[in-house]
């Protein structure tokens, strides 16, 4: 039986159509998937069929509370740890698009976009878009503490956890990418790492190809291809607003998914 999939929301934003393919991608390779929010917001989100809302607190009673003054990125980083060591699902970001189903068995899901930078452990990027690791790993431990620490529900910590915590760093990088990086090379578990085909076959500098009729997307992706990052922090404004081109990927899986990407564009 395939592993479920799940993944968060927040803000006052609906979920484009970006998010809408992406989403029902997951449905269409039989994934089951539950799309986590804050409980006031449950009412409020439109999801394709087939997927399911829940609030956060059922991960963890009273986490709305304390993810409620984070930046949305950190929120996200921090409830993907709690979330991943409390439900035995794969994490994926919502703009993460499924090429074919995550194999059965497969635990340890995480790669880099960009293998160039990561040439050391402490370059921090390993992409915790889509992330998996099974609940015993030693390296989610570790990050649970972390996260638990970090929103103030926890006091005593493994020391390796008080050390990473002192570290200066962005916070979009420590509590994501930095701390994936740091605590699976802490415990030897970073050799599990997928290629970068695997779940990132094109770099985030070239999201415009996603809306260029001319260009045949599927051409990068490689047997070993599960997954496509649309990196929607990377779109410009003009293709998030409008329909995509006939012909080009983004037209394609909208296509193929009955997504109204009219109805569900929107400002970035």
């Amino acid at each position: 039986m395939l592993k479920d999939v799940a993944t968060y929301w927040t803000g006052n934003q609906p979920l484009h159509y970006i998010h809408h393919i992406c989403l029902a991608s997951y449905i269409r390779n039989g994934h089951n998937v539950t799309l986590y929010t804050a409980p006031n917001m449950i009412d409020n989100i439109i999801v394709p069929e087939g997927v399911k809302i829940a609030s956060v607190d059922t991960v963890m009673e009273g986490l709305s509370s304390k993810l409620v003054a984070r930046q949305p990125c950190t929120c996200a980083d921090l409830f993907r740890i709690i979330l991943l060591k409390n439900k035995n699902v794969i994490w994926v970001d919502t703009d993460a698009y499924c090429v074919k189903p995550f194999p059965e068995g497969l635990d340890y899901i995480f790669a880099t976009e960009a293998p160039e930078k990561l040439e050391s452990s402490s370059a921090g990027n390993l992409n915790n878009g889509v992330f998996g690791l099974p609940q015993n790993s030693p390296a989610l431990e570790l990050l649970h503490q972390f996260a638990l620490k970090s929103l103030g529900l926890i006091t005593d910590v493994d020391p390796e956890v008080d050390a990473f915590i002192e570290k200066k760093a962005h916070p979009i990088l420590k509590y994501g990418p930095r701390a994936v990086t740091h605590f699976l090379d802490l415990t030897g578990e970073l050799i599990h790492q997928l290629p970068p085909s695997a779940l990132y076959p094109v770099h985030f500098n070239l999201s415009d190809c996603f809306w260029d009729p001319l260009i045949n997307v599927e051409d990068r992706f490689t047997e070993d291809t599960l997954s496509l990052h649309i990196w929607c922090s990377q779109v410009r404004p003009g293709w998030f607003r409008r329909r995509a081109l006939k012909g080009s990927f983004m037209w394609k899986v909208a296509k193929l998914h009955n997504i109204n990407m009219q109805k569900l564009a929107r400002k970035k």
